[in-house]
């Protein structure tokens, strides 16, 4: 029979986990109710608190409610400090800078993300660090910096490349495909070499359809 906390902590993740599914379905309603039902059940599990209001903040950010995201967010960064959970303060900090950027506020948001990937370095989390720069490049694209977008989109697609994250290697390749056209100076050349990420055939067509017009591929190895 579980202990009484251990229910507890796994009462608030079963409500964390579904509200997380209809966050991503886009049901914004139920998504809240969840994230709020689970907090109702944290008690003194602090760091728990943190993310069901990292939770809240999200669909706050989709929802276009800056002020109400960026209260959650701050809530939970300040939590985050005070148990030392340090993924937990990049998690916050990448989530002020998202919420910094679809203000405008791109310079903002750039510091943010900087903050949030220099945890994310500390702890070796590489997905952590590809979304980071993936959306300093989204900044620096916003300020016209192409050199600084470029950059940041291809360190990026290295990850992506390297774990095999296919979304993500799309996006990016995407991205430099904008760079490429808004430098007018023609296509891009782009060596692929998709054999040691585990990306299909399937993958590749996704990622041609997106760049069509924008980048010609110099070699597409698998």
């Amino acid at each position: 029979m579980l202990e009484e906390g251990a229910e507890s902590d796994a009462r608030v993740r079963a409500h964390f986990g579904r509200a997380k599914l209809m966050r991503v379905r886009g049901d914004a309603d139920g998504a809240e109710a969840g994230y709020k039902l689970g907090l109702e059940f944290v008690g003194g599990q602090e760091a728990l608190r943190a993310v069901g209001l990292l939770g809240l903040a999200r669909v706050a950010w989709h929802r276009g409610h800056h002020a109400e995201a960026k209260g959650h967010a701050n809530d939970a960064l300040a939590i985050a400090r005070a148990v030392s959970r340090p993924l937990l303060v990049a998690e916050s900090l990448w989530l002020l800078a998202e919420v910094a950027r679809s203000r405008g506020l791109h310079e903002s948001a750039r510091d943010l993300f900087h903050q949030a990937m220099a945890l994310y370095r500390e702890h070796d989390d590489r997905l952590g660090i590809a979304k980071c720069h993936a959306m300093i490049a989204m900044s620096a694209r916003a300020a016209s910096d192409l050199d600084a977008t470029e950059d940041h989109y291809r360190q990026a697609l290295a990850i992506y490349r390297n774990y095999g994250e296919r979304k993500g290697v799309a996006h990016q390749l995407n991205g430099l495909g904008d760079v490429a056209r808004f430098r007018a100076e023609g296509p891009t050349l782009l060596t692929l070499d998709f054999s040691d990420a585990s990306l299909d055939r399937a993958t590749a067509r996704m990622v041609l359809k997106l760049l069509e017009g924008c980048v010609s591929l110099e070699t597409l190895n698998f």
